[in-house]
């Protein structure tokens, strides 16, 4: 969400959520860390990533209820 594009415009948690929210319910956690991947490089262009990128991915089963990604 801090990732900034040579306008200096923030990529900003709407954004984020706005990508999270065209992926189907039984999205893989490999495929959901390739699009937002894929849409923060559009996003910043050509310059210098003056930081790491880190997604974390959660996954709601229901109460007592467990599933792998």
């Amino acid at each position: 969400s801090e990732a900034v594009n040579a306008a200096g415009q923030v990529y900003g948690v709407p954004r984020v959520g706005a990508q999270t929210a065209k992926w189907p319910l039984d999205v893989r956690a490999a495929q959901a860390l390739a699009h937002v991947h894929q849409d923060v490089q559009a996003f910043v262009g050509e310059i210098d990533v003056a930081d790491d990128l880190t997604l974390l991915l959660v996954r709601w089963s229901g109460a007592g209820r467990l599933s792998a990604p």
